[in-house]
């Protein structure tokens, strides 16, 4: 078994003829997420396009099949198309476009803000994910599932440490999709909004440190 770790996008690996089975996951966590198998049969001298995509919900298996990914409008705009459906929504929070790249590899972001918070819409292979709080250290891996999830918190007055182990599950499953990031965000708009603000961005940063720990160890 011959096991490679890598980013996001195309990636050339030499084998031999033959019989192959090959795997592939992300990890997410410190955790492996998303695992998908497939058997591929290589003659000599042959080269064989594999494309992996993940589920839209985190907790099952992506996808291997034969052929490449194609995106003929390219990551960026694609990302703008989708844009484009949801501007509405965007305009009614009085959310502005700061920023805006293509890539690296196969993505694209657009970051916005407002008054109240910040945000970057990420293509990622043509699914689509926002990311909260962008100023913070990578390690809180401010997913907008993970913010929702301690914005309730927030917003009721309780802390992470004090929860069941139930109540703690109900925050880990929280899952809004890789398809329509926008409509939860503006859905949640209101905690989100309660959870970044200047007098409890403190317990918000300290409540989701212990989140993502507790996440790190569960398993579903």
């Amino acid at each position: 078994m011959v096991r490679h770790a890598c980013c996001w996008g195309r990636h050339e690996f030499l084998v031999e003829p033959g019989s192959h089975t090959i795997s592939v996951s992300y990890r997410r966590l410190l955790c492996g997420w998303g695992k998908s198998v497939i058997e591929v049969d290589v003659m000599p001298g042959e080269v064989k396009d594999i494309t992996y995509s993940a589920s839209l919900a985190r907790f099952r298996s992506g996808e291997l099949k034969l052929g490449s990914p194609f995106v003929p409008e390219g990551w960026l705009r694609q990302l703008r198309a989708y844009v484009s459906t949801k501007q509405k929504l965007l305009d009614q929070g009085g959310f502005t476009e700061i920023s805006s790249r293509d890539g690296p590899g196969m993505g694209a972001i657009i970051a916005y803000s407002n008054e109240a918070m910040g945000f970057e819409l990420v293509n990622d292979k043509g699914q689509f994910f926002v990311y909260m709080l962008p100023d913070l250290p990578a390690k809180y891996s401010c997913d907008l599932s993970f913010v929702i999830a301690v914005s309730r918190l927030i917003q009721r007055g309780t802390h992470f440490a004090d929860l069941t182990e139930e109540q703690k599950h109900e925050l880990y499953c929280i899952d809004i999709g890789l398809e329509d990031p926008l409509a939860a965000l503006m859905a949640n708009y209101d905690g989100l909004a309660l959870a970044v603000d200047e007098q409890h961005l403190d317990d918000t940063v300290r409540e989701l440190g212990h989140f993502l720990e507790g996440i790190r160890g569960w398993r579903p």
